[in-house]
């Protein structure tokens, strides 16, 4: 009787111990678990300025009127930021957007800033269509250019918006919005100015200002 008894307070402990380390292992550090969500909300919920607000609900109406903005802020102030606010607002009409982006350093950095803001997204570069069916898409736009009578009708966007446009080539440009001709065109820009001296005036209809580099710098935004 006395083995039995040992046996049985051996098997208690030797329980005991295993619920108890099993507990430890299955249950999350409540602290921890908190800490990442904040730090997911703090990247993907988005707080514009008022002047970026501004931008993002004048271009938003000039949109829904059937109009081809063109946004014109000065260069460290937010037009990236503003564009994703609009998008996601685009989004939410179930709309399609290409961004054409002009260097692949900035076609990163639209990769990296949707996934900050968790925007699901596909691209278009030298390997072809990268993701099925996303509202977005992040573009290089000779690559775009040489794959257009490949893709189907159904992968048409809604709007093409344009980043650094000044930049843009006239040639693969214009033969992408002629192409999705029903496409409504936004452009970002810090300068309303193509590098090839040509107007703007028949690609966008209106253009869209909230602050200049002077207000920006006397406002604190930007250092002088």
């Amino acid at each position: 009787m006395g083995d039995n008894r040992m046996n049985y307070f051996l098997y208690f402990i030797l329980g005991f111990i295993a619920g108890w380390l099993l507990q430890k292992i299955d249950k999350p550090d409540c602290r921890k678990v908190e800490n990442a969500k904040q730090r997911n909300e703090k990247n993907t919920v988005m707080q514009l300025l008022p002047f970026q607000n501004e931008a993002r609900i004048l271009t938003n109406r000039l949109l829904n009127a059937h109009r081809h903005p063109l946004f014109v802020s000065p260069t460290g102030t937010g037009k990236t930021i503003t564009a994703i606010a609009i998008i996601a607002d685009r989004i939410k009409l179930n709309q399609r957007i290409f961004v054409l982006t002009p260097q692949d350093e900035i076609f990163q950095q639209w990769l990296v800033q949707l996934s900050r803001y968790g925007i699901n997204y596909g691209y278009i570069n030298q390997d072809g269509v990268t993701g099925r069916n996303k509202m977005v898409y992040i573009c290089m736009p000779m690559s775009l250019n040489n794959i257009l009578s490949k893709l189907p009708e159904r992968f048409k966007p809604d709007i093409i918006v344009t980043d650094e446009c000044q930049h843009s080539r006239a040639e693969t440009w214009d033969n992408i919005h002629a192409y999705y001709n029903n496409a409504l065109r936004m452009g970002l820009t810090a300068t309303p100015k193509r590098l090839d001296g040509k107007s703007f005036e028949n690609i966008y209809t209106d253009i869209v200002q909230t602050i200049t580099m002077q207000q920006a710098i006397d406002a604190g935004y930007l250092a002088k």
